[in-house]
């Protein structure tokens, strides 16, 4: 396995800007999963060491474009997260919202709309994950990104679960 850093220096050696946005465009950064940094690459390396982050950021920057401000946002909203630094994890996943519209691709939304749902749900503000959860089911349906419905539902169902809601597990074991 090889590390984050090789792998952005194999990227800058062997890719061209024209190069990165034809393969982003396809690409699934998040494996349709809501949390950016647990996805399709371990980000961890990234957690504790700004510099490298810096370093990062700086030879990668170019090629990415808006993806550039809104990867590490959400890297660090999750990172924040997992210390249960909640405040700091909010401030993170919401810095991108104006970078994100028509700039990016739909998970990359649906990974805010669920990292702001689970920091909501940690906070215990039901009134904000519903509203965020309402947010993510008509960024679904009018984008047609129906292939990122089992995860939202699955993050329902983790919520009310959390509410002591037992017929939600008898839902999900009935559907799953």
């Amino acid at each position: 396995r090889h590390s984050l850093m090789d792998a952005v220096k194999r990227m800058i050696r062997y890719c061209s800007p024209s190069d990165m946005t034809a393969r982003l465009d396809w690409a699934s950064l998040t494996m349709h999963l809501p949390l950016f940094h647990r996805s399709g690459r371990d980000y961890n390396e990234l957690a504790d060491n700004g510099m490298i982050m810096k370093a990062l950021l700086k030879a990668i920057s170019p090629m990415l474009g808006p993806l550039g401000r809104v990867m590490p946002a959400l890297a660090y909203a999750g990172f924040h997260y997992e210390k249960d630094e909640l405040g700091k994890a909010l401030k993170e996943a919401q810095k991108p919202a104006g970078e994100l519209e028509g700039e990016i691709g739909s998970e990359l939304h649906f990974c805010r709309y669920m990292h702001l749902a689970g920091i909501y749900l940690a906070l215990d503000n039901a009134a904000k994950v519903k509203e965020t959860l309402t947010l993510a089911e008509d960024f679904i349906r009018q984008h047609d990104c129906q292939y990122l419905t089992p995860n939202l539902e699955a993050f329902k169902t983790r919520a009310a679960l959390q509410d002591g809601e037992q017929e939600a597990a008898r839902a999900w074991l009935s559907n799953y």
